[in-house]
């Protein structure tokens, strides 16, 4: 069974600021762009970018298991926000989803959107712009898989050991290429 996104969550933009809004020292608030995050979809690059909170600022808090999506740019990409990450307001090229969780798994669907089929999709309703951007009425047609949720729940542990795996292969990789140089260095 396929659903519309629009029948499965909320869709909303991140936050626009001026730049002068950002501050480079740490602050309550991390602002999130897309430059944050690395080519697995992970925030591992944040530096620098905070906001002091107010009201406006506030409305566009994350809340946990929000679901970022890269809409604007040549890298579209998901990623599912959770608390432990500390206060985060998104910027405005991200969409954020908020999953109605009675029906998908926020982990789930930040899983399919990240997959090939789904990212050529988003690549192709973005087309036609000098920089690429996918239109919101756009991306809530898009068609996602909703297996039971026990299998959504299978398939997110699945893509958790995947990446395991890729890590501890990428660690391997490295710990051989220290050793090469070293040997080499030492003739």
């Amino acid at each position: 069974m396929h659903q519309r996104l629009k029948h499965l969550a909320n869709i909303s933009f991140g936050l626009h600021v001026q730049r002068s809004e950002i501050e480079h020292k740490p602050a309550e608030i991390k602002y999130l762009n897309g430059g944050h995050f690395d080519q697995n979809a992970q925030p591992s690059k944040f530096d620098r970018s905070y906001l002091s909170p107010d009201k406006r600022i506030d409305k566009y808090r994350l809340q946990h298991h929000d679901i970022l999506l890269a809409g604007k740019g040549y890298r579209n990409f998901a990623w599912t926000y959770h608390e432990g990450f500390g206060p985060s307001v998104p910027s405005s090229m991200f969409y954020v989803i908020r999953a109605d969780t009675s029906i998908i798994l926020p982990e789930y669907l930040t899983l399919i959107l990240n997959t090939h089929k789904t990212q050529y999709t988003l690549r192709l309703v973005g087309l036609g712009v000098a920089i690429p951007s996918i239109p919101k009425t756009e991306l809530k047609e898009i068609k996602i898989p909703i297996p039971p949720i026990e299998r959504q729940k299978k398939l997110i542990e699945m893509a958790k050991l995947h990446q395991q795996e890729i890590n501890l292969t990428k660690q391997i990789l490295k710990k051989k290429t220290d050793i090469f140089n070293a040997f080499i260095n030492s003739v």
